[in-house]
């Protein structure tokens, strides 16, 4: 097992810069281990999905990230992410880009060198699927 880790700053991409973090470690598969930190736009695909309705959603407020869970490839990427609000109020969903780091963001990835995460399409969810290798 080797483990990644990466401290974001204001203004990046959460989605892109773990994508980035698979890419420069040439990580086969990675599991997100451990992720704190903090948001002010939240880019999310709210449950339900199908490939032609997607309900998509961009809040900006100010966020902490309570649970951010997943796993990526080399072109594989299936994030799901929880925030709260100022309030405590917590909405969550299927991570995309455009999720902006606010203070700072802590990014810990594990992988395991002999195990491939791909994607293959599924005919029955109409979406790319994960497929292990």
């Amino acid at each position: 097992m080797r483990l990644v880790a990466k401290r974001l700053t204001k203004g990046m991409d959460l989605k892109k810069e773990i994508e980035a973090m698979v890419l420069e470690h040439d990580l086969p598969s990675a599991t997100v281990a451990s992720a704190v930190g903090s948001l002010t736009k939240l880019v999310v695909r709210m449950a339900g999905a199908k490939p032609d309705q997607q309900d998509i959603r961009t809040i900006e407020d100010h966020f902490e990230i309570v649970s951010l869970i997943g796993n990526l490839g080399p072109g594989r990427t299936h994030l799901h992410i929880a925030v709260s609000d100022k309030e405590g109020k917590v909405i969550g969903g299927h991570l995309k880009e455009g999720s902006i780091v606010h203070v700072t963001a802590e990014i810990v990835l594990i992988s395991d060198e002999k195990t491939v995460f791909s994607e293959k399409p599924d005919t029955n969810t109409g979406f790319g699927e994960l497929s292990i290798d």
